[in-house]
Order: structure tokens, then C-alpha cells, then sequence
């Protein structure tokens, strides 16, 4: 497999199943995880779990992804 190009390699996975491609991306885009990454990855979900908490006990509204862009081009019209 060392002389293998990358055409050779994108022809044989392209020709998988949609399933096993699927789990070859998967593989490699985890091939790519740093320690950093992870780490990014840890904070990103626990501040989800905080704005998760925080909208169940109602200590804040949550806003529509809609009125968010419509408040948002309001303002840059301005």
C-alpha cells in the first residue's frame, strides 16, 4: 500500500457502499482529532449542557434562529 496514489485510494473508497464510506469519513475526520480539538470539543458541550439547564429552568427565553437574523439585518440597515 505505500506505492498507493491517492487517486487509487479516492477510486476504491468512492466505490464503497454509502454506508462504508460514510464510516471511512468518519474514521479519517477522527484520524484528525487533536488533544486541543478534544478539549475544544469538552468545553463546546458543556456550555451546551449550561444553556440546556438554563432554558429548563427558566432563567432564560430562548430566541428563534429567524428572529435572530431578522433583528440582526435590522440593525446593519441602520
Amino acid at each position: 500500500m505505500v506505492n498507493t496514489t491517492y487517486d487509487d485510494i479516492f477510486s476504491a473508497a468512492i466505490n464503497l457502499s454509502p454506508h462504508l464510506r460514510v464510516m471511512l469519513a468518519e474514521q479519517l475526520l477522527n484520524s484528525l482529532d487533536t488533544e486541543e480539538q478534544n478539549e475544544i470539543k469538552a468545553a463546546w458541550a458543556e456550555e451546551a449542557e449550561k444553556r440546556a439547564l438554563e432554558i429548563q429552568e427558566n432563567r432564560v427565553t430562548p430566541i428563534s434562529g429567524s428572529d435572530v437574523i431578522q433583528e440582526l439585518r435590522m440593525r446593519h440597515q441602520k
